[in-house]
Parts: C-alpha cells; sequence; structure tokens
C-alpha cells in the first residue's frame, strides 16, 4: 500500500511529454500577409538600432549591418529556415519560437510592437574567446570586435548572427553552456546562424539592398 502510494506522488512531478502542435504556414510574404493559424502577420517586424562604443567607422559598419539584417528577419528565406529547424533546448514548437521573435516583446517590453529592440556597445578584448554577451537585468549586447575582422561581407553576416543570437536571450530563450550539440541546435544559436547564413548568401550575390525581396522569394520558389 505504502509502494503504490509512494508512486502516485512520484508521478505528480514526473516531468510530462510536451505535445506541440503542427506547423502550419499559408503561402505569402512577409511584407504583405503570412498567416499563421488564422493570425496575421502585417505589419511586418522592424528593427530598432542603437550602437555605442567602438570606432566611428565601426558604429557606421555596424549600422549598415543593422540595414542588411532588417531585410534578412522578414524575409521569406529566414522564415521559412526557421520554421524548418530543428531545436533540441527547447519544449516550445518552432511556430512559437518564431511568432515570440517577431513579436517585438522581449523580457523588457510589455507590448507586442512588432519593434525589435536592439541596443549594443562595440568593445575590444583580444584575451577573450567570447564574441558577445548580454545580462538578464538588460537588453544591451556587448559585442567584441575581435572577431569582426574578416572581409566586409562575413563581417556583416558574423554581426548580423551574434545580434539576432542575443536577442534570443532577450525574448527569453537560453542554451547550455557546455559545447555540445544541444548548445548548437538551441534557439539563440540556430537563429542566429540562420540569419547570418541568409545574409552572406545576399550580401554575396551581388544583389543591391531593394532587391532582398527578390532574391529570397525566388530562392525559396
Amino acid at each position: 500500500m505504502f509502494a503504490r502510494f509512494k508512486n502516485w506522488v512520484l508521478n505528480l512531478f514526473k516531468k510530462k511529454p510536451v505535445q506541440t502542435a503542427p506547423v502550419e504556414v499559408v503561402e505569402g510574404t512577409l511584407t504583405n500577409e503570412i498567416i499563421f493559424h488564422g493570425l496575421p502577420n502585417n505589419p511586418p517586424l522592424t528593427v530598432n538600432a542603437i550602437v555605442s562604443g567602438g570606432t566611428l567607422k565601426q558604429r557606421d559598419f555596424f549600422r549598415n549591418a543593422m540595414n542588411v539584417m532588417r531585410h534578412v528577419v522578414i524575409s521569406e528565406e529566414f522564415q521559412g529556415r526557421v520554421l524548418e529547424a530543428l531545436f533540441t533546448y527547447t519544449e516550445d514548437n518552432p511556430l512559437e519560437i518564431y511568432k515570440k521573435f517577431i513579436s517585438g516583446k522581449d523580457l523588457y517590453e510589455s507590448l507586442e510592437d512588432k519593434e525589435m529592440d536592439v541596443e549594443v556597445t562595440i568593445y575590444y578584448n583580444k584575451w577573450t574567446n567570447t564574441v558577445g554577451y548580454t545580462y538578464p537585468n538588460t537588453r544591451r549586447t556587448w559585442m567584441n570586435m575581435k572577431y569582426f575582422n574578416t572581409h566586409e561581407y562575413e563581417m556583416m553576416a558574423k554581426m548580423i548572427n551574434n545580434v539576432v543570437h542575443e536577442y534570443m536571450h532577450n525574448i527569453g530563450y537560453g542554451h547550455p553552456f557546455n559545447w555540445t550539440k544541444t548548445r548548437d541546435e538551441s534557439v539563440p544559436y540556430l537563429y542566429g546562424r540562420i540569419a547570418g547564413e541568409v545574409a552572406l548568401e545576399f550580401l554575396g550575390s551581388g544583389r543591391d539592398i531593394a532587391s532582398f525581396e527578390e532574391f529570397t522569394n525566388a530562392r525559396s520558389n
């Protein structure tokens, strides 16, 4: 009798498997209207970026990178890839993650304003292995320019990767600290990596920013 009671109590605290809804995406474009489970995504996500620290040249370069990122995060290419991504460090399904991303509501914002608020301080430290970091009590990100000394396109893609990675922390997603496959497939790492890949593919295509949607739409068809 005692053993049955003990098992009943233990079952109360046992983690139940998470039931996730299937991802349903109705065709369309993010600049017009995409419908997820009947919810319109109109207007699209915008990016508000503030940068400090570093040199004038570095800050200008960062602002140009953010101009590219504004197109990346609303592109069909980015949307398609993150909805297909395999996440191993969250109980949210890809659709729930994406809806949080495009809502613009981070841990320091009370409204879903469709605005991605980015605050970055540029610094340089050759002694650390950290590319960028943030803290739980602020949306500000610190970005180490030690890691941004490559070819111009690669440097821009790296910056976008890092900004999106840290932004995913700001909307509540984490990852393990040890280097494992689980860490690589966490929300911050996958979102950042996909954003950087889409940016680099576009920049390497030689297209003008104005034709970004044309480029990504053609790739997704």
